[in-house]
């Protein structure tokens, strides 16, 4: 029986530490850039996406939420899974295991707010460029 291999990736630099947004209701995106040449060597392997860890900052603030994977700059959706919001780390556990394709995978969230500086960062200066993208 083949054993289950359990592996990470982020762009974490630092400790998470505060939260940006607008201080307004809006809905925010953030997202994580996996270039192809890191998820096609997955692929080749056959694994998959069971989980998603993603940081929180004021909870109290976001009316609904979704872990989103796009396979391009949020147009061709791979996954949209609705979760429930707390502070700090949030693990949403995929329903359905995501096969890694070929391509470029875009990973975050989107929450919808009343207000405040919900969504999680580092206190890292150091530019992560595939780490922070964003949208407000």
């Amino acid at each position: 029986m083949p054993k289950a291999i359990v592996d990470s990736l982020h762009y974490d630099v630092t400790d998470n530490y505060d939260g940006i947004g607008t201080n307004a209701a809006a809905t925010h995106g953030v997202y994580c850039y996996y270039p192809a040449s890191l998820t096609s060597a997955h692929n080749a392997a056959g694994n998959t996406i069971t989980s998603v860890k993603l940081y929180i900052s004021n909870a109290t603030v976001v009316t609904s939420a979704a872990l989103k994977i796009f396979s391009d700059q949020g147009v061709t959706s791979l996954l949209s899974q609705p979760f429930t919001a707390v502070e700090g780390w949030n693990e949403v556990v995929l329903t359905t295991p995501l096969a890694i394709p070929t391509t470029p995978l875009y990973i975050g969230y989107e929450v919808v707010v009343t207000g405040g500086y919900p969504l999680g960062c580092d206190s890292s200066t150091v530019s992560v460029p595939n780490g922070k993208l964003d949208y407000l």
